[in-house]
């Protein structure tokens, strides 16, 4: 199984007709589900990529490309409530206030 990280979802990442569950995780869940399988990052953005990994305690590499879900791929969308500016660079201290809401999709 791939653990898909992404901090957005498409109707566009499907191949087909598709039935999906949007599941709201919390931190805790999402650190269990990346201890199983494999984890392949979709984080288009720099800044976003940085903070999950702070948040996660694993890299979460920054891959701007487009993506087609695989019948058991995991998606694990981050949505952080703060919009950071491209290339923006955040301390710890900021990392840590910044709150995620994460949506398990699958």
């Amino acid at each position: 199984m791939r653990n898909i990280v992404s901090n957005a979802f498409s109707v566009n990442m499907l191949k087909e007709i598709a039935l999906l569950s949007f599941i709201p995780a919390s931190l805790s869940d999402v650190k269990f589900f990346l201890e199983e399988g494999e984890l392949y990052s979709i984080i288009g953005h720099k800044a976003t990529a940085d903070l999950l990994t702070a948040k996660l305690g694993v890299e979460i590499k920054y891959n701007r490309e487009n993506y087609i879900k695989r019948k058991d791929d995991r998606i694990i969308v981050c949505l952080p409530n703060k919009r950071l500016d491209g290339g923006q660079v955040l301390t710890r201290a900021e990392m840590e206030k910044v709150d995620i809401k994460f949506w398990l999709v699958q």
